[in-house]
């Protein structure tokens, strides 16, 4: 995992250096977000909106946006199914440590 994330912070950071016309493509993720600019008062926030990682769709919707090429696509859906699945076993295992979901 570790090296997974070492690269996809690569990755983030080659999407945010795109010019601003192809970043503010990434809107509307959830109405009102998407790509978030610096600003006056968060001069060092920066950000783009992905609503699911856990959906394949979404992550291939937000690739298109940003025309990530096709080994981003491939690193990005990666760190994101492994994201989700470390979730999924996160919420099984404290599911089974406070008894929900025993008979």
């Amino acid at each position: 995992m570790a090296m997974q994330q070492c690269v996809m912070k690569k990755v983030v950071k080659d999407l945010l250096d795109l010019p601003m016309e192809i970043k503010k493509r990434n809107a509307d993720v959830i109405a009102g977000s998407g790509y978030v600019a610096p600003s006056n008062s968060n001069p060092l926030y920066e950000a783009l909106g992905l609503y699911d990682l856990g959906s394949p769709a979404a992550v291939r919707a937000f690739c298109s946006q940003l025309d990530a090429s096709p080994q981003q696509r491939e690193i990005i859906e990666t760190y994101a199914e492994a994201i989700h699945e470390l979730g999924i076993d996160l919420g099984r295992k404290l599911a089974k440590k406070y008894g929900v979901g025993e008979s």
